[in-house]
């Protein structure tokens, strides 16, 4: 049984709420916010490893950007690491280390993008950064991770994708200065990138620093929408990726209405850290992500290898 004051306290704030009027989705229902708050048990706040942890991460990244400190390597392990999430799910420590990939031993599901962000701290993964900073694609470390990649799938879409982003990442311009746009730019900016469709701006953003963007990914899609009209693909791309921006408007408005207690000096972070909450209480999990974390903050030119 939910907790009642809880759930007085959600219900309260949710009272009325209305979802966005949209243009090119409006066939597309989604769940009442009132089912969605059942489901998730009536949350209240940002719990605290999730504050004090990614929490704290996206906060010295935001600092970063602020001093100009990010660069095209903090680019290209966002991207490496975001693209090797979508469309994967955990597997068994022993499955997902068949081939080689190390990572620590664990009883839970070796998630597929922290397995790749350990990858980036590997001799071949540092290889594969200090080229790619350099524009230059190092062909030993895409076969290196192809083949110890496997056991997720997709392996030879993930290189290239990671070919991609060895070529073209580093022109992208100033890094900085796209973190700490707007929030339309900042998405424009984000949705450029090959493989960064509308849905996932967020992801990439909160590797970086920012942290308004929610992400719309398969967990929330279950969690907030009932099954669209027709494939998620070809409605997200309506009216040239409108379809999505629309629906994660509508995922953003929806994780504002639950006003999730933080503090508030994480308050530029609250979408993503809201969409943390979210998918943890999903999956029954407590994610820290630290192999993210660590990946981003450590994995240097000369870094921790």
């Amino acid at each position: 049984m939910p907790n009642p004051a809880k759930m007085s306290q959600v219900l309260s704030k949710i009272k009325g709420y209305k979802d966005p009027t949209t243009k090119r989705i409006e066939d597309w229902s989604w769940k009442p916010i009132e089912e969605v708050a059942q489901r998730l048990d009536y949350p209240t706040e940002v719990p605290d490893y999730i504050q004090g942890g990614y929490g704290q991460f996206m906060q010295r990244q935001l600092g970063r950007a602020q001093r100009g400190e990010m660069g095209p390597r903090d680019l290209l392990k966002a991207y490496g690491i975001t693209q090797s999430s979508i469309g994967r799910g955990g597997l068994p420590y022993n499955t997902a280390t068949k081939a080689g990939l190390k990572v620590p031993r664990t009883d839970e599901l070796v998630r597929p993008e922290g397995a790749f962000a350990e990858w980036l701290g590997s001799p071949m993964g540092q290889k594969y950064l200090q080229s790619a900073e350099r524009g230059e694609v190092n062909q030993r470390a895409l076969s290196d991770i192809q083949e110890k990649f496997a056991p997720f799938g997709k392996q030879n879409q993930l290189i290239g994708q990671m070919a991609y982003g060895a070529t073209e990442l580093p022109k992208m311009g100033d890094v900085n200065k796209a973190l700490l746009s707007d929030s339309d730019r900042f998405r424009k900016w984000a949705s450029s990138i090959k493989g960064i469709d509308s849905a996932k701006p967020g992801f990439i953003g909160s590797l970086l620093g920012r942290g308004d963007v929610p992400t719309l990914d398969a967990r929330q899609l279950n969690l907030q929408a009932n099954t669209p009209p027709v494939g998620i693909g070809s409605i997200m791309k309506r009216g040239q990726g409108t379809g999505g921006l629309e629906a994660v408007d509508r995922l953003t408005a929806r994780q504002k209405a639950l006003g999730l207690d933080i503090d508030p000096s994480l308050e530029p972070f609250y979408q993503h850290l809201a969409h943390h909450t979210l998918w943890d209480k999903m999956g029954g999990a407590q994610t820290t992500h630290a192999d993210l974390v660590k990946a981003m903050k450590d994995y240097k030119t000369g870094g921790l290898v």
